[in-house]
């Protein structure tokens, strides 16, 4: 189930992802969520006019993924995964049962500068982007790593399916491991809210 140089994500009934990266042969801590960041074309097409996608994160996609790559590790640098309403949406159970869009923010604490839509589908050309909460023995606080990785080119299913149902992985009766592409460097709309930052 690995390609060349390929991590594999493998969903797990308890609602947690696992990652094993093939390069060093090493499983890591399971993941709290994963969800799924369109390609510069399929933004190109999906955000809105009011939304500059190349003044904003590059006009290729080279650009796109290392200006994306660059705003997720920034210092002081705050994402998250929200529906329309801008309610937070932090493990899998809640992300698989939201009915309407979804989105990953960019920001700082307290405020959303700008926004993409995600799918928790995977879907072939979309950028990987994992969540883990932890506690930290050191502090006693709760705290989250995100990565944002590689693209997907591959989905297998462990069961045959003809189409994908998120009520399924929801009830964790199907699961599916992911593909993905494993460079040496991880690649890295207008607002809903008529261009104005979100408090949440």
């Amino acid at each position: 189930m690995l390609t060349a140089k390929g991590s594999v994500y493998d969903y797990s009934p308890d609602g947690t992802i696992q990652r094993f990266k093939t390069a060093e042969q090493k499983e890591y801590d399971p993941q709290t969520t994963i969800f799924f960041v369109p390609d510069y074309e399929t933004m190109r097409k999906l955000a809105p006019p009011s939304f500059n996608v190349d003044a904003v994160l590059g006009d290729n996609e080279t650009q796109y993924e290392q200006s994306l790559f660059q705003i997720v590790q920034g210092e002081g640098s705050r994402n998250y995964i929200v529906n329309a309403q801008g309610t937070k949406l932090d493990t899998m159970d809640v992300i698989v049962q939201e009915t309407g869009p979804i989105f990953l923010t960019f920001g700082s604490d307290g405020k959303v500068d700008f926004f993409l839509p995600v799918s928790a589908i995977p879907i072939v050309g979309y950028y990987t982007f994992d969540t883990r909460k932890y506690h930290d023995p050191q502090d006693g606080q709760w705290k989250q790593e995100r990565h944002l990785r590689n693209k997907v080119t591959e989905i297998r299913y462990k069961k045959k399916i003809t189409a994908y149902n998120t009520a399924c992985l929801a009830t964790r009766k199907r699961f599916f491991i992911i593909l993905v592409e494993c460079p040496f460097l991880p690649p890295i709309f207008s607002s809903l809210f008529g261009g104005q930052s979100k408090v949440f």
